[in-house]
Order: C-alpha cells, then sequence, then structure tokens
C-alpha cells in the first residue's frame, strides 16, 4: 500500500518571492519546450525529451533560471512528454502555460533552506 502526504509549507516573504520565481522560470521553460517542438514539427522533424533535457545546461547561463534546482527543470520536460503522450493516444493538443493555470513544481522542500 502506498501512502502519500500532503503538506503546507509555511514560507517566510523572502522564500515565497523565490519559489514564485522558480514557478515562473519552470513556466517560462515549458512554454520554451513546447515552441521547440512545434517549430521542429513544423520543420518536419522529430525532437524528444531527452534532445529538449540535453538543452537545460545551456538556460542554465541566465541568472535566474540558474536558480532553479536541475531536477524541477527536468520535471518540466517530463510534464510536456507526458501532454504529448496523451494528445498522441487521442487527447488535446498540449497548452501554454498559463500564470494561473502552471503554479507547482517537485522538489521543493529539499532545496528549500530552513
Amino acid at each position: 500500500m502506498i501512502i502519500t502526504y500532503k503538506r503546507k509549507l509555511k514560507l517566510t516573504k523572502q522564500q515565497q518571492h523565490r519559489v514564485d520565481s522558480w514557478i515562473g522560470a519552470c513556466r517560462y521553460v515549458y512554454n520554451l519546450a513546447l515552441e521547440t517542438r512545434i517549430e521542429a514539427w513544423k520543420k518536419q522533424q522529430s525532437i524528444g525529451k531527452y534532445e529538449l533535457m540535453k538543452q537545460l545546461p545551456n538556460l542554465k547561463d541566465v541568472a535566474w533560471i540558474a536558480d532553479v534546482p536541475s531536477q524541477s527543470l527536468q520535471n518540466v520536460i517530463e510534464r510536456l512528454d507526458v501532454a504529448y503522450q496523451k494528445f498522441f493516444s487521442g487527447g488535446g493538443f498540449p497548452k501554454w502555460a498559463a500564470k494561473h493555470r502552471y503554479n507547482s513544481m517537485i522538489n521543493l522542500a529539499r532545496v528549500l533552506p530552513p
């Protein structure tokens, strides 16, 4: 049996600002990866999640993206890949990550300082 726990974090204002910045960066990377896949499709090419993950270190040159934990950025690419898998099995096309819909990330508790 798998047991799941849900916890609400009590963050300081500084921590909340940092988390909001990370979520915004993840949303930006998601939209950038979606745009990359759309452009590749227009050129009749295919690009998968591993090719996109290989490009993540190049994004770390940008300071506000470099602050985000790498596992969270990798999870963004995984999210997009799951959205594409659902699309190819009959679901709708992946949507752009809007600010009001994209509000979570993984590995948050492990990287926040006390």
